[in-house]
């Protein structure tokens, strides 16, 4: 099912620019000529994104925009103004009241191929994580042993994790931890033992990292946690307090019981130039 891009422009030969680069690019396109006429289309059909001239009778687009960002519901609809080529002003505002991008005019049809393009692959890898949380909501989606997220829903969460990076052009780094003498562990240890050290291992990877950064099991013997807003160099801090931690921590309660030892790897967006999810754990895992 191709994307809806709502297209407003007040110039009837604009209007007809962008509804030939739309179409050509193989995009539903619906047109309206003011600021009114925009809302009323928004309230009947939801498009997968609004291109709007600021400059649209009627309502300008400035105030469509306030309206349309007030609105929870609403608001998840990316927005690209079109203003002036010389207006700085115009744009900052447009931006400072939630647009994501913009565009110039006179229009360049590269410019807005390009606009378009980007914006909609956000929008659509954005539909995908929504779908792809609603089908595991009511699922197991969390490890008993350590109480982290699973692999399933590491993927999820990594999936829309760099969305939002290159989106908001923020950094996303991966710390993947493997314990590297498990075969020790479950040969000297009965089953409730080996949960314990596990769950004690989660308990100090836990406490390494903030809030708004995420666990998973993502195997039998692998942690994956995601640094959201964490640059290579942050992620370095994060890995040595790792190793210090587990070091310091008495994680078996018997002499008996092997210590833990785990291997690190890290990989950080942008740095390692890897967009893509499977690439960024794959990145990290080449270093354990």
């Amino acid at each position: 099912m191709s994307s809806v891009v709502l297209l407003a422009e007040a110039d009837p030969f604009d209007l007809k620019l962008l509804e030939e680069v739309c179409e050509n690019a193989g995009y539903e396109v619906i047109t309206a000529s003011n600021g009114e006429e925009i809302l009323d289309i928004i309230a009947r059909d939801r498009p997968d994104l609004v291109v709007m001239d600021i400059a649209v009778p009627v309502m300008d687009g400035l105030k469509v925009l306030r309206i349309l960002k007030e609105d929870h519901d609403l608001s998840r609809i990316p927005v690209v103004m079109a203003a002036p080529v010389d207006d700085d002003e115009l744009r900052a505002k447009g931006i400072e009241l939630g647009a994501q991008d913009y565009i110039t005019k006179p229009y360049r049809v590269f410019e807005v191929q390009q606009r378009i393009r980007n914006l909609i692959r956000v929008r659509s890898a954005e539909n995908e994580a929504a779908r792809a949380r609603a089908l595991v909501r009511n699922a197991d989606v969390i490890d008993p042993e350590t109480k982290a997220g699973t692999e399933l829903q590491l993927h999820i969460s990594l999936d829309y994790e760099l969305t939002r990076a290159a989106r908001y052009k923020h950094n996303l780094s991966c710390v993947l931890v493997k314990l590297k003498n498990a075969g020790a562990i479950q040969m000297a240890t009965d089953p409730v033992t080996r949960a314990e050290i596990f769950g004690k291992v989660g308990d100090v990877l836990r406490s390494c990292i903030r809030g708004i950064d995420h666990m998973f099991r993502s195997g039998s013997t692998e942690f994956a946690l995601l640094l959201p807003e964490t640059d290579k160099e942050g992620t370095a801090v994060v890995a040595g307090r790792i190793q210090e931690r587990l070091d310091a921590h008495e994680i078996s309660h018997s002499e008996e019981h092997p210590k833990p030892i785990v291997s690190v790897g890290v990989a950080s967006y942008p740095e390692d130039g890897t967009a893509a999810d499977q690439s960024l754990l794959q990145k990290a895992r080449d270093q354990l």
